[in-house]
């Protein structure tokens, strides 16, 4: 039976759209930062948008490859779940924007998403972690990897905890707190699933390796 590393260096496709479908997860995450940050939502939210589509548009040649190729039922499984893992990532924040910029006139403050910062630093780590398949089986590399992402999941939770205890003491507009309370929980989506695609690198390391 072939282990996912060697069938992996048989085509470097693989690595490429693996890669790929991660970088679009972490381009989606700087785009979102810029819309919350600044005026000009158009163009960056067209940049979020951009980023799921090509992220789908990966996933489906990746899920293609691997069966047209030869390679076990097993390992067919471990790549098209860390690609559907990666590819679910950007989907709660392209949500998260285009609700945003439809709604964006009702928030106090552009200051109250700073569950952002993590997930941009989650999918940074998320992306590390499936280019550390490219240069071979690293357990311990990926492990530490994923015990930062674990860390990321434990701190976003406190801070959505400490944000809407600031939210339900400070701000009085119903509208507002109902729809910052629909975005937190995008944000924590978002974040869930960066665990879960590390989580699947860790499973593919640990029986590779």
């Amino acid at each position: 039976m072939f282990s996912l590393q060697e069938f992996l260096g048989k085509d470097p496709r693989f690595y490429d759209l693996l890669e790929g479908t991660a970088r679009e997860a972490y381009n989606c995450a700087e785009a979102l930062k810029k819309i919350v940050a600044t005026s000009a939502e158009s163009a960056d939210l067209h940049l979020v948008r951009q980023a799921r589509a090509n992220s789908k548009r990966m996933t489906e040649e990746l899920s293609e490859l691997a069966v047209k190729t030869f390679v076990t039922v097993l390992d067919r499984e471990d790549i098209e779940t860390l690609a559907s893992a990666i590819y679910r990532i950007p989907k709660p924040l392209e949500k998260f924007a285009e609700r945003y910029v439809l709604l964006r006139e009702i928030f106090q403050s552009t200051n109250t998403f700073h569950q952002l910062d993590l997930i941009e630093d989650g999918t940074q780590t998320v992306l590390l972690m499936v280019k550390s398949l490219r240069r071979g089986i690293n357990s311990e590399l990926v492990a530490r990897l994923n015990a930062k992402l674990q860390n990321i999941e434990a701190r976003a939770d406190n801070l959505e905890m400490d944000l809407l205890r600031d939210l339900y003491r400070k701000v009085s507009n119903p509208a507002e707190i109902v729809a910052t309370r629909d975005l937190f929980d995008l944000l924590e989506k978002a974040i869930d699933r960066c665990r879960d695609a590390g989580n699947h690198v860790l499973h593919i390391c640990h029986k590779n390796s």
